[in-house]
């Protein structure tokens, strides 16, 4: 049996155990749920990396780390 038809016997996770395992999968971050006529189309995450104080050369010069 080939991958592609082993993929099509295994039964699609339900969207709820899908946005919990996103949950889960993250421990600073955001998670969307998108929602189109009444279903759920699409969830998306934003992981976040938190530095801390204990190495200011990261924090000052990543633009991202919210540092000047």
């Amino acid at each position: 049996m080939s991958a592609h038809s082993q993929n099509k016997s295994i039964a699609p996770a339900l969207p709820e155990q899908e946005i919990l395992q996103a949950i889960r999968g993250i421990r600073f971050g955001v998670v969307e749920v998108v929602v189109h006529e009444s279903r759920v189309t699409e969830i998306r995450q934003t992981r976040r990396v938190r530095l801390t104080a204990s190495n200011p050369d990261m924090n000052s010069s990543d633009p991202t780390s919210g540092g000047l």
